[in-house]
């Protein structure tokens, strides 16, 4: 792991390597699979193992980060009429949750910690955002 870059584009290499990953994955399985087929002892590669797991935890981190990214970029765009605050609290609650759910034996906790106050930042600021042109509507 790469050290002081942004959660974006930390999130943008993960999916070009998972592209990379995905290819080098299939051809193990096609190769571990003519092994048994031919009676030889199946070579396992811990380290492609290990990879994958923090690959698919990094997948589900940086996902929760662009979902809440998403989300409260398309608050802005909703018309006042529109907006339903029961509604926006339970998505951001639901937001929450999931981030304090976040796996715990996630081993790269820079990189956990550094996208969980991302998304408590954006969620805070969409919050008193809200609040503060809530307030600012004449009744």
């Amino acid at each position: 792991m790469i050290d002081g870059i942004q959660p974006r584009e930390a999130s943008d290499r993960l999916n070009f390597f998972m592209v990379r990953f995905d290819d080098l994955w299939r051809k193990y399985v096609t190769y571990s699979g003519g092994e048994q087929l031919f009676g030889l002892e199946v070579t396992e590669y811990p380290d492609l193992q290990r990879i994958r797991k923090e690959l698919n935890l990094l997948q589900k981190l940086y996902g929760l980060y662009n979902d809440v990214l998403e989300k409260v970029g398309g608050y802005y765009d909703t018309p006042w009429r529109d907006i339903d605050i029961d509604v926006i609290n339970t998505e951001l609650i639901d937001f929450q949750n999931k981030s304090v759910a976040s796996p715990t034996c996630f081993t790269l906790a820079s990189q956990r910690s550094q996208v969980r106050l991302s998304v408590h930042g954006a969620l805070l600021h969409s919050c008193a955002s809200a609040i503060k042109q809530y307030n600012s509507v004449p009744m």
